[in-house]
C-alpha cells in the first residue's frame, strides 16, 4: 500500500537521485514539489502523483543539467491529489 499523507506535504527543492514512486500514495492536503528535481538517468522509472511533471534544467537560471525539474502540468495553483 501506497504512503498516507494526512496534511499538506512538502517535498520543495527535494533532490531524487533512484526511482521515485508516489503512485498509490494519498495525500489529504496539497503535494508541493516546486524546485524538486531528479536524476535525469532516473526519471524513466519514476511515478509523481497527479498533475506533477517534469521539465528540463534551465542552465541559465543556474539549474544543474544532470537532472530534471518537477513542476506544475499546467499553470495554476499546486494541484491536490
Amino acid at each position: 500500500m501506497g504512503a498516507q499523507f494526512t496534511g499538506e506535504a512538502y517535498f520543495l527543492h527535494a533532490q531524487f537521485t533512484a526511482r521515485a514512486n508516489f503512485r498509490d500514495a494519498q495525500f489529504a492536503g496539497w503535494a508541493y514539489f516546486e524546485g524538486a528535481r531528479v536524476d535525469s538517468s532516473a526519471e524513466p522509472n519514476n511515478v509523481w502523483p497527479a498533475d506533477w511533471t517534469t521539465r528540463p534544467a534551465k542552465p541559465d537560471n543556474g539549474e544543474d543539467p544532470a537532472f530534471l525539474y518537477l513542476t506544475t502540468a499546467e499553470e495554476g495553483p499546486p494541484p491536490h491529489t
